[in-house]
């Protein structure tokens, strides 16, 4: 391609040409059937309708789902705490043991729940600083023990020995770990 021939397109191309008119009807046509500009406009008030009603529908919605939740049985009875400290004792694995032994203790965990038994359960992480009374904060990351609690559940029962029965379930002693049981109050 010349230059002349670029020029002579250009020129071509600056030229006012108006569309077939069946071409135009056509387009036009076919953009108001999709909605693009020309289409009828909505009341105000039915749009106002609409939007309140999403609204309603979305409150009511949210209201129906805060009942369910609260409706759920509280478990009754006295509350334990359940800490699981990892002793020398305590046989440890490699990663892929620690994610299994995690989800044995998450079904443990929630076959309790289900039962009306387990309020909460988690694991501590490594570290925390510990505080006392006229002394320094103590960083336990750099200071661990050999016996650290690693684990913390709170069960309900109907009394010290229904906890203990239940505590006493927990894979964590299978392993050789450290429970203390201690009722709340």
């Amino acid at each position: 391609m010349t230059e002349d021939d670029i020029t002579r397109a250009l020129a071509a191309a600056r030229e006012d040409r108006t569309p077939p008119p069946e071409l135009e009807a056509a387009i036009i046509t076919t953009l108001r059937f999709r909605g693009v500009f020309g289409g009828q406009r909505r009341s105000p008030i039915l749009v106002r309708f609409v939007q309140l009603a999403a609204i309603a529908a979305a409150l009511l919605t949210g209201v129906w789902i805060g009942e369910r939740l609260a409706s759920r049985p509280t478990p009754s009875g006295t509350r334990f705490l359940l800490l699981l400290y990892v002793n020398p004792e305590y046989r440890t694995t490699d990663a892929a043991g620690d994610a299994a032994r995690e989800a044995e203790y998450s079904a443990w965990a929630q076959a309790l729940a289900r039962d009306g038994h387990m309020l909460m359960g988690q694991k501590i992480a490594w570290g925390g600083v510990e505080l006392r009374s006229n002394r320094p904060p103590v960083d336990l990351a750099a200071a661990s023990t050999p016996d650290e609690a690693r684990g913390v559940f709170v069960i309900v029962a109907s009394d010290e020995r229904t906890a203990l029965a239940i505590a006493k379930t927990c894979p964590h002693l299978k392993y050789g770990g450290r429970m203390v049981l201690r009722p709340m109050s």
